[in-house]
């Protein structure tokens, strides 16, 4: 936003143009004083519509995980989004800014996504670094690119600290959905182990989708996927916030994920046995 506010603007426009009857929300925390400055300064005049509706910025409390498309959308407008529906089903779309700077990009000049913002760090890391990288450079270069590991890593994700995935191996290229790489010290990943559940309700409190995280864990250990659904296991956003508050270090984050993919494999098997018997 404040490298390439004029294109962000832009990219909102083409997309107010898709839409003449939405309103623009460049929705920024308010520790990033900056750039929401920066932005407003440059969409100072700009109305497409009508109606006097046009692009705004507003500043919103910088509270984890406020980023989540849900979330964003209930704080921004006050709606929810049923399960299973889609933020369009509300009359929202949520776009990253990055997403913004590519469309103006490439309709107005004609440049697709070929490049993505990338941060390496971790205390792991010799130098960290934010990297302008060409998609499809490896893991490993751009490690090595940031002065290498200072000290051998413990655990190395993609992505931040809360919703990173664990990566098995650093000969992996960058793809659009890279946004980071965070290598860490068994200092700041210390590997320890599962106890019993005490239930003490703090995965339940820090829920943000009012989830039960430690019935959803069950349930899925015990394979029963038509429980996680029904307990509404299918609205998790993964934010990992009940594993971070778990005093009993249960993998909470880890089994809802699992819990999803099991449930999106039943209906699956599912559905191709329906359309295999709908052919006979």
């Amino acid at each position: 936003m404040l490298e390439y506010p004029k294109a962000i603007a832009g990219g909102m426009e083409i997309c107010l143009r898709l839409f003449p009857e939405a309103e623009g929300i460049i929705v920024i925390e308010a520790n990033k004083p900056e750039a929401a400055a920066r932005m407003r300064r440059e969409i100072s005049g700009r109305d497409l519509l009508p109606d006097g509706k046009g692009i705004r910025v507003m500043l919103h409390r910088a509270k984890y995980p406020q980023g989540a498309e849900k979330m964003l959308i209930y704080t921004v407008t006050g709606q929810e989004i049923p399960s299973g529906a889609l933020p369009a089903d509300v009359g929202c779309l949520v776009i990253n800014v990055r997403t913004l700077y590519h469309i103006w990009r490439a309709v107005v000049e004609g440049i697709p996504v070929t490049e993505r913002i990338v941060s390496v760090t971790g205390d792991a890391v010799a130098n960290p670094k934010n990297f302008l990288t060409p998609l499809g450079v490896s893991v490993r270069e751009l490690i090595e690119a940031a002065g290498g590991f200072a000290e051998e890593p413990a655990k190395v994700l993609s992505g931040g600290p809360m919703m990173g995935i664990s990566m098995r191996a650093l000969d992996v290229p960058v793809t659009k959905g890279t946004s980071g790489i965070l290598a860490l010290t068994a200092r700041s990943a210390p590997q320890v182990e599962e106890s019993n559940c005490i239930r003490c309700g703090r995965c339940a409190r820090a829920c943000p989708m009012r989830l039960l995280p430690s019935s959803l864990d069950r349930a899925v250990r015990l394979r029963e996927y038509a429980e996680f659904e029904a307990m509404g296991g299918m609205n998790c956003i993964e934010c990992g916030s009940c594993t971070y508050m778990c005093p009993a270090k249960r993998y909470l984050t880890q089994t809802c994920r699992d819990g999803k993919a099991g449930v999106m494999a039943a209906r699956k098997k599912t559905q191709t046995a329906k359309s295999a018997g709908e052919k006979k």
